[in-house]
């Protein structure tokens, strides 16, 4: 098996959806179309909810050996939500519509995606190799698409003509999509299938069908209360509480910095750019990390570069108002940048690594806690800095940032017993 497969192609899509055609367009066209800043995060807000679909569409797929319809359908999902856009009319009626499919299909895509990674049966080296190319592709997809829109801006072309372009581009992913998936869905559902086949005795003569895998991942799957009391449901906490803080320095970044270290605008979107880059970096030394010593060191890190770094820029707050501060605060934030991008290969893995639930719906679940942690993050940012002030979004970033400090024993210890099993 190798390290790249064709369809990870469409990651190019889903890279340049995530990355750029939904910070760089959708902002900008609920503004000029409502007049409400305001309204940009409450669309976003329902986007992290209809994100708390990924557990169902992974289970879908799981269940019924569906990934390669789901993964497909994610696309189409993803296209109709430009499509929608590209309709026009108002931001108060077309744009949350938009978001409850963007957050549906990516988190659809997020899940089944992975799921086609990790749940293959493929040797661990294996699968670390396409973890990080799977995420380079992202981040080309990033590159791509923030390319795209500087020469769309330049090109003058209206917010509906960006609309249509990114439709399109995303509708190549899922012809792409639909084209490719077929032999890594097989893998998917070989690799399960063993485990079915051994629950049916030999010597039966009243049944002597094997249990098909509908049936196995039906009796096999443990109760959602067993799943939270479980390790998974510590790695559950620890991404919700990640996902707040990294969301909420993502929707005031551009308020954060300038207002309490003044570092410019145009220094901002430096950051951002070079933040991408150290990303790639930072997934390309996470892949033979996770290939020669597992999930948890590579995992257990990006936890504590990101705790670092947010009560870092806690504390650099106390002493803004000078160039110093203003240094050490822009590297404490690629720093914190860099600790999501690390974790990005060993996260699946250590998904699939702490439950027996099937690799898809494992990282669907994962999924969705992050996006009710991004839900809660948004939302809390723009209270806490209208109640307080920046300085105070910090601290309760610096606070969810420490926190999965407390369950990081149990995440090391369990993925390594787990990985020792198998």
């Amino acid at each position: 098996m190798r390290a790249f497969e064709p369809w990870m192609l469409t990651n190019l899509a889903t890279g340049a959806v995530m990355g750029a055609f939904v910070v760089l367009l959708i902002p900008p066209f609920i503004t000029q179309q409502t007049g409400s800043p305001a309204r940009a995060g409450v669309v976003f807000a329902v986007m992290a909810l209809a994100g708390l679909t990924g557990p169902w569409f992974g289970r879908i797929a799981d269940r019924y050996g569906a990934h390669r319809a789901v993964y497909t359908l994610s696309f189409v999902g993803l296209t109709l939500s430009f499509v929608v856009l590209a309709l026009d009319g108002t931001g108060d009626v077309y744009s949350p519509i938009a978001g409850v499919l963007l957050g549906a299909s990516l988190s659809a895509k997020a899940a089944v995606g992975t799921g086609l990674l990790v749940g293959s049966g493929a040797p661990e080296p294996v699968q670390a190799r396409q973890l990080t190319v799977s995420n380079l592709l992202i981040f080309g997809g990033q590159i791509l698409g923030g390319l795209l829109v500087a020469g769309l801006h330049l090109g003058s072309i209206s917010f509906v003509g960006q609309f249509w372009c990114a439709a399109a581009l995303v509708a190549a992913g899922g012809v792409l999509a639909a084209v490719t998936t077929g032999a890594p869905a097989r893998r998917v559902r070989t690799a399960a299938r063993p485990a079915g086949v051994a629950r049916v005795p030999t010597d039966a003569v009243d049944d002597p069908e094997p249990a098909s895998h509908a049936d196995v991942a039906a009796s096999a799957r443990p109760s959602f209360r067993q799943i939270i009391a479980s390790p998974f449901g510590a790695l559950m906490g620890a991404i919700a509480l990640a996902s707040l803080c990294m969301a909420v320095l993502s929707s005031q970044v551009a308020n954060i910095l300038p207002t309490v270290f003044s570092i410019s605008q145009a220094g901002v979107s430096g950051l951002v750019a070079f933040s991408g880059l150290l990303g790639i970096v930072a997934v390309v030394a996470s892949g033979p990390w996770l290939a020669r010593s597992g999930p948890a060191p590579a995992l257990t890190a990006s936890f504590v570069l990101r705790g670092a770094g947010f009560v870092g820029l806690a504390l650099a707050g106390l002493f803004a108002g000078g160039p110093v501060a203003a240094i050490l605060a822009a590297m404490l934030y690629l720093g914190i940048a860099v600790s999501g991008s690390l974790q990005r290969s060993p996260l699946p893995r250590a998904a699939v690594l702490l439950t027996r639930v099937g690799a898809s719906e494992a990282n669907g679940l994962v999924s969705a806690a992050g996006a009710f942690g991004a839900f809660i993050g948004c939302l809390a940012a723009g209270f806490v800095a209208d109640a307080a002030s920046y300085e105070a979004v910090l601290w309760m970033s610096a606070i969810a940032a420490v926190a999965p400090f407390a369950l990081l024993p149990i995440l090391r210890h369990s993925i390594r017993a787990a990985r020792a099993a198998r």
